[in-house]
């Protein structure tokens, strides 16, 4: 991707990107993630392929970007809640949890065609890269609590095992609540990694 200077440039691409993600999105409730091609996309948005290639280099990262627009959001309301409610490590993972899997949540159904139409890596690491970038923050905040284990470790573990756990949900035929997933995501991801991070590390 290019990186812009002027003011008025970073506009225009911002809209280019948000544009080409909204059509990707579209799509995706009619074709195959695998079946659009970046021409289909172009027609669809309205974009030249020369302006598509000036932003994105293919439409894995389009669906990268549609679910990367929302993780400042949700990084500021994380360290905005743990410093007005001092807000523990447990309860500061349970907070990222739930705000990421409500992001996840209001786009189940188009996920969930995304999954059984393409069950391929592609999903799977859109949404670990979208959870690992939450969950670094996390655990940068919190780094004291962690020191026996390195940091990318644990955080692509958890990473690994919250993207796992939540294509799972979504994609079930069950209808898990919003709420029900944060809590299996919690309960099978932070209380088994922190009875570990109690114990002196293997490592060491």
């Amino acid at each position: 991707m290019k990186t812009d200077n002027g003011k008025k440039e970073d506009l225009r691409i911002i809209k280019t990107k948000r544009r080409l993600s909204q059509s990707l999105m579209d799509m995706l409730s009619e074709v195959p993630f695998d079946k659009i091609k970046v021409s289909d996309l172009c027609e669809r948005s309205g974009i030249s392929r020369a302006t598509f290639y000036n932003n994105f280099d293919s439409t894995k990262e389009v669906l990268q970007y549609h679910l990367e627009t929302f993780r400042e959001e949700i990084q500021s309301k994380i360290v905005e809640e743990k410093d007005e409610k001092n807000l523990d490590f447990s309860d500061t993972y349970r907070l990222m949890l739930s705000l990421i899997i409500s992001t996840l949540s209001e786009k189940r159904q188009i996920l969930k065609e995304v999954i059984e139409k393409h069950p391929s890596s592609v999903i799977y690491y859109v949404i670990q890269k979208f959870a690992l970038s939450s969950i670094n923050r996390v655990l940068e905040m919190f780094k004291e609590e962690i020191s026996s284990i390195p940091l990318p470790i644990i955080s692509n573990y958890l990473a690994g095992a919250f993207t796992g756990l939540v294509i799972y949900l979504i994609s079930s035929g069950d209808n898990y609540s919003k709420e029900q997933m944060v809590n299996y995501v919690y309960n099978l991801t932070f209380d088994n990694f922190y009875q570990v991070l109690s114990k002196k590390s293997l490592l060491n």
